[in-house]
């Protein structure tokens, strides 16, 4: 690196020196910042392992039907954010927003009418347990 570095021309070893210490920056932020970031997500990761262990089937097909796209495993996005949500406990409020969805305007859950009951007592059963409601 020394020897591109004498190679260069004077007007560029002052951007390469500002290039180095934004570099230093960037790694000690990131130092700093992962660990923060990482921690925040542990609830959310360790509901979303615990409802997979107990429920790998709704766990699929959570996936299957899309809903892992708004709902980011439970911890929200575009769709509403799932865990520790108290309207969860109920399984059949679960069941019942699955079938008929909702529309909150830009925001649209689609309807799933014609699920199978297996598939969406599993979906419902893994939504609970992801929530935090399981009993």
């Amino acid at each position: 690196m020394q020897f591109l570095f004498a190679c260069l021309p004077r007007i560029y070893r002052s951007n390469i020196h500002n290039v180095k210490l934004t570099f230093t920056r960037a790694i000690f932020i990131l130092a700093l910042g992962l660990p923060i970031v990482f921690m925040a997500c542990a609830p959310q990761n360790e509901a979303l392992a615990k409802a997979t262990a107990s429920h790998p089937e709704g766990r699929a097909l959570f996936e299957q039907y899309n809903c892992m796209r708004c709902h980011d495993g439970g911890i929200g996005g575009y769709g509403k954010k799932m865990i520790e949500n108290p309207r969860l406990r109920d399984l059949e409020y679960i069941k019942t927003r699955i079938i008929e969805g909702k529309d909150l305007g830009a925001a649209k859950m689609p309807a799933y009418p014609d699920m199978p009951k297996p598939d969406l007592e599993e979906i419902a059963k893994f939504v609970q347990a992801l929530a935090g409601w399981e009993k």
